[in-house]
């Protein structure tokens, strides 16, 4: 079978085209493999992701060093921190320098750090304008200092609320915290913010992902019910795992309290003083679709934090005890 022989100009021609055919090729899959390693909802969407939990600390001057030490622990496979606010006393005077000291102790860190504010740092002050001022100022930023952060949104009329999709999973944190009611109206405002960050964090990346965390301070009941009314449905339309993760409460609850919204699952962490941060996996695939994983990591030392913080409050609470002591775990909806 001979060749079919064609003149110079026609085979330069032919040439030059499948030149230009090959490199529109190889920039394609350049392309592809560029979004694929970029897009958190393309490649690796599907591979377990690790990451920790912490809140409520610190909440004296012993718990410094603690925090600092808890920091320095955390190493691969976490990919992030969360911490879901509570970063003093609420008993104790409204120092900037205190605000400035959590806020170096989180950025020794080697993983990213995100947090979301909680009411002792802000809305139980007696000048809750001027500690929000400390809170934007020492925390407003994060994460932006770890190059590495996965990517991430901010919410114009509120920028503390977060959202970015990791490894095939959306975390959305929002300022839901607990303690009492300063303003009624700016109480109404920032439920109706967070619920809206939520409506759209789903209606954008819902889709794309295979599970969902959502962050906030306190338990979604009582004065925070208006955002679970907008919350749970939200979540019960999207019917995959759903993990709300909080503190305030300062005792580690796990169960599923929301009849309307069965796929998720409440997590309420330790107080950081007597347990250590909390390492959540979102594994590939569950049981039952059961994707979150929980690692407590508890050892002898945290037991006897555990211990010697009940003696001290119950004798605090007999009046037999002088030094201060975290306050007691907060009952849901107070």
């Amino acid at each position: 079978m001979s060749m079919i022989s064609l003149p110079a100009g026609a085979r330069r021609g032919f040439l030059a085209g499948l030149t230009r055919n090959l490199a529109q090729l190889l920039s394609a899959l350049l392309l592809a493999l560029a979004a694929t390693a970029s897009d958190p909802l393309r490649g690796a969407a599907a591979d377990p992701l690790t990451f920790a939990v912490i809140g409520d600390i610190p909440y004296d001057e012993e718990e410094f060093p603690l925090l600092r030490r808890q920091i320095a622990e955390l190493d691969a496979p976490v990919a992030f921190l969360l911490h879901v606010g509570d970063i003093k006393r609420s008993t104790v005077p409204f120092r900037e320098d205190d605000y400035r000291r959590v806020g170096e102790e989180l950025r020794r860190s080697k993983v990213p750090v995100f947090i979301t504010p909680g009411d002792n740092e802000y809305n139980d002050a007696q000048d809750p304008a001027l500690a929000w001022s400390y809170w934007k100022k020492h925390f407003g930023d994060l994460p932006a200092p770890w190059p590495d952060a996965p990517p991430y949104r901010r919410q114009a009329e509120r920028p503390e609320n977060v959202a970015f999709v990791h490894r095939g999973v959306l975390f959305v944190m929002v300022n839901l915290v607990g303690g009492r009611l300063q303003s009624r109206q700016e109480w109404t405002d920032r439920m109706a913010d967070d619920a809206r960050w939520v409506q759209d964090a789903f209606a954008r990346d819902g889709a794309a992902v295979r599970a969902a965390v959502v962050v906030g301070h306190a338990h979604p009941v009582g004065l925070r019910q208006p955002f679970a009314d907008v919350f749970l449905p939200v979540a019960a339309k999207f019917a995959k795992p759903v993990l709300y993760l909080h503190g305030d409460g300062h005792r580690w609850i796990k169960n599923r309290p929301f009849a309307a919204a069965p796929n998720v699952l409440r997590v309420q962490v330790d107080q950081g003083g007597i347990a250590p941060p909390v390492r959540v996996t979102v594994a590939e695939s569950g049981a039952d679709g059961e994707l979150f994983e929980f690692d407590r990591r508890l050892t002898e030392e945290y037991d006897a934090r555990r211990a010697a913080y009940d003696a001290r409050a119950k004798a605090q609470r007999a009046g037999k005890a002088a030094a201060p002591v975290s306050p007691p775990a907060k009952q849901p909806g107070k």
